[in-house]
């Protein structure tokens, strides 16, 4: 897959939170609230995807001791099967490496083929199951990748 031309990553500003919000409001049936996007510890790591000065991607992760969590990755619907998604975890993988950092966790909810899909080719393994998980009861399943 050829990643969009003109795509910059870089780190999430407050000022981006109406995009983030549009974006994930489209793509979550419970979406995050705002303080939810906005919250921080000394572990986050949040960038977003920008295109021509719209931010068309957004991805939340923590990046501590010695793992690392994908929380969070959104990509406008208008804009999705562009590279965008996997530019987004490949900048994340960069960090994630430059720490010293040999895994990288997330949960998906197992009804979302899209997204384990999408994971699966990035080499990430499903290794269990959370059950019941999200708020309309359905189980995630745990993947991890190994660097």
């Amino acid at each position: 897959m050829k990643t969009e031309k003109n795509l910059k990553i870089r780190d999430f500003k407050t000022s981006d939170l109406p995009s983030i919000r549009r974006i994930i409001d489209a793509n979550f049936e419970n979406p995050w609230s705002d303080s939810m996007i906005l919250s921080e510890n000394s572990f986050t790591y949040k960038t977003v995807a920008v295109i021509e000065k719209q931010i068309v991607g957004f991805l939340s992760g923590e990046i501590m001791y010695d793992e690392s969590n994908i929380l969070m990755i959104a990509v406008d619907k208008s804009f999705q099967r562009r590279g965008i998604g996997r530019a987004l975890v490949s900048n994340f993988l960069e960090k994630v490496r430059s720490c010293k950092i040999s895994s990288v966790y997330l949960e998906v909810s197992k009804n979302n083929d899209i997204a384990l899909n999408f994971y699966r080719k990035l080499n990430f393994k499903e290794y269990g199951m959370r059950k019941s998980y999200y708020s309309n009861g359905e189980d995630a399943v745990l993947m991890k990748l190994d660097l």
